[in-house]
């Protein structure tokens, strides 16, 4: 069972072991806190400041603590780790690569900058939104190549490329042969 503590005695861990809530808080501060509209809390600290200074009563300056780190609280959220956001931007693709005709779609549809998602993607995997994309193209193209008669000349519109010319230079760049000589090699049904 865990002791109380009185009001204006004990260590900061032994507060926080008796707040659970308090101490995950406080373990989370590595992993990264946003405050929004932190700019009220620098007139808490302000207020803080000077009632130690006017060696005002301990009871204050406790009152005005705890306020302030209720504050802090009500006025965190947790920044989402750039993972999260690289995870989401692959699914999108991996879902709707057919259908992409701008780095805005992805965009919009995780409610991100359009700059920011491709510097945190970069970041994260080192190449391109844009990049990754086409490569899950070429990617998914090798399905149409190997296992279905569908003619080279539409397979560009099927994996979302929609240029016969880009789908070849693209193709051809990945896997260092062209997408006929693929099939050629590869087709399952010869």
């Amino acid at each position: 069972m865990q002791e109380a503590l009185e009001p204006n005695s004990g260590s900061f861990q032994n507060i926080l072991s008796v707040f659970p809530y308090m101490q995950s808080f406080f373990n989370r501060l590595d992993s990264g806190i946003v405050l929004k509209n932190a700019g009220h809390l620098f007139s808490s600290v302000r207020e803080i400041n000077d009632t130690f200074q006017a060696n005002e009563p301990l009871w204050h300056l406790n009152l005005l603590i705890n306020k302030f780190i209720i504050d802090i609280m009500n006025a965190a959220y947790y920044q989402v780790p750039s993972r999260t956001y690289t995870e989401q931007v692959k699914n999108y693709i991996h879902y709707h690569y057919f259908e992409i005709n701008s780095l805005d779609e992805i965009a919009n549809h995780l409610s991100l900058n359009k700059i920011y998602m491709e510097r945190l993607f970069k970041q994260e995997t080192g190449m391109s939104v844009w990049t990754y994309l086409n490569n899950i193209r070429i990617e998914k193209s090798l399905y149409y190549l190997t296992e279905l008669n569908i003619p080279i000349g539409n397979i560009d519109e099927l994996v979302g490329i929609h240029s016969r010319q880009n789908f070849y230079l693209l193709f051809k760049k990945k896997y260092g042969i062209s997408p006929a000589q693929y099939r050629k090699k590869y087709y399952k049904n010869k």
